[in-house]
């Protein structure tokens, strides 16, 4: 039987905003996603001098980058949008990208929809 005061703390943890913990991906997730980018990585894969070994080199790129991005605790409608998770990718650019996506994150965390900064907060120009 759960308390009074374990029912709150529940009902806290699932309204807290703070509640996202970074968490490996699922395996149907990422085999759904692989679904959907196979057939580009296939066109790359075929002009490398060794297909069958590009192919599981992207395969496993994919894996990791698709964890990498998830455990940034960036949302799946982002990474589908900007096709983030794409092992094509170098990894240089993976990691432009990945920062880019943080930093977007970050800077809009606290806001919103429809609410405006009061006048006392607007800096204004000199």
């Amino acid at each position: 039987m759960a308390t009074m005061h374990g029912d709150v703390t529940d009902m806290l943890m699932k309204l807290s905003p703070l509640r996202r913990v970074p968490r490996e991906p699922d395996a149907r997730v990422i085999a759904h996603r692989w679904a959907v980018i196979q057939p580009f990585v296939l066109i790359a894969a075929r002009k490398s001098t060794d297909p069958a070994d590009a192919f599981a080199f992207y395969k496993a790129r994919h894996a990791e980058y698709l964890t990498r991005l998830r455990r940034a605790l960036i949302s799946p409608e982002v990474i589908v949008k900007h096709s983030l998770d794409d092992p094509t990718n170098p990894p240089l650019y993976f990691e432009k990208l990945l920062a880019e996506a943080v930093e977007r994150r970050r800077s809009r965390m606290g806001r919103v929809k429809g609410r405006v900064k009061p006048p006392h907060r607007v800096r204004k120009g000199k």
